[in-house]
């Protein structure tokens, strides 16, 4: 999200009246009669024309449209569109948070506007986990429930799987560029059949792969965003960034709950 000048030194909360609703994650509030656009902190909802859009807008409408919320920063003020970064309570409760929850924001971490990351990613591994909400295909879900049933240990390799390369920062805005964002693995071990393994980071984001025989010597390229797979390359068709440009742990596992190998970068 980038941050801002800290001139202004800004107070950690303050009251604000909602005067309109941009989309599932984005409001205009009335501060000291000065109207500011408001992008909440570690949550991201479809952009207006994708899947679970009009959905996210319309819950957030209901729940802060026309309400007086308190507006709490982190360590940021403001992102590189000049939008307040805070987090938006209501009566007590973290308007991100029931979002999340509602199956219709997925978790943002960004460093270093990190708080509630935890607890976010936590709601959002439990409206998956029970299809709540709209982001979820309930086909691939039966499916990864379906291969989860089925799953047979798979011999754990002789030889190491390496990193070869962890490509986090991707050219330009990540968001905008997410096939930039890749990682390419080496199985330096026997073949392999690898349906059912995945590949998580640490907010619980699960890539699942299906049938392929992953040979010895050879190289798999998974990427952030959406294409075809095909020779050993293989996407993840996640519409905002995976890994963490500050630093982030990835954990590659046989589908069986055994992990293969546990991959920390930057090291």
């Amino acid at each position: 999200m980038g941050g801002d000048s800290e001139a202004e030194a800004p107070p950690s909360q303050v009251f604000a009246n909602v005067v309109d609703v941009i989309d599932g994650d984005t409001i205009e509030v009335a501060i000291d009669g000065a109207t500011e656009t408001v992008r909440y902190i570690g949550i991201d909802t479809p952009e207006i024309g994708q899947r679970c859009a009009a959905e996210a807008t319309e819950a957030n409408r209901r729940i802060v449209s026309g309400q007086r919320v308190m507006l709490v920063r982190d360590m940021e003020n403001r992102d590189i569109y000049d939008r307040l970064l805070r987090y938006v309570y209501l009566d007590g409760e973290l308007v991100e948070l029931k979002l999340v929850e509602f199956g219709l924001a997925r978790p943002l971490k960004i460093f270093p506007n990190v708080t509630h990351s935890d607890e976010i990613a936590e709601a959002a591994r439990t409206a998956k986990a029970n299809g709540i909400g709209c982001l979820w295909d309930p086909e691939l879900l039966a499916e990864a429930r379906r291969l989860k049933s089925l799953a047979t240990p798979t011999p754990t390799p002789s030889e190491r799987i390496v990193v070869e390369k962890m490509n986090y920062n991707a050219a330009g805005d990540d968001r905008n560029n997410l096939n930039d964002e890749y990682l390419t693995l080496i199985n330096l071990g026997p073949d392999l059949q690898i349906e059912g393994w995945t590949v998580s980071d640490a907010s619980d984001n699960v890539y699942r792969f299906g049938k392929y025989e992953w040979r010895t010597g050879t190289r798999l390229t998974l990427r952030t965003g959406s294409g075809v797979a095909r020779g050993g390359v293989f996407y993840w068709k996640s519409e905002t960034p995976i890994w963490n440009n500050a630093g982030e742990t990835l954990t590659l596992g046989d589908g069986s709950g055994n992990t293969v190998l546990v991959y920390v970068y930057p090291n």
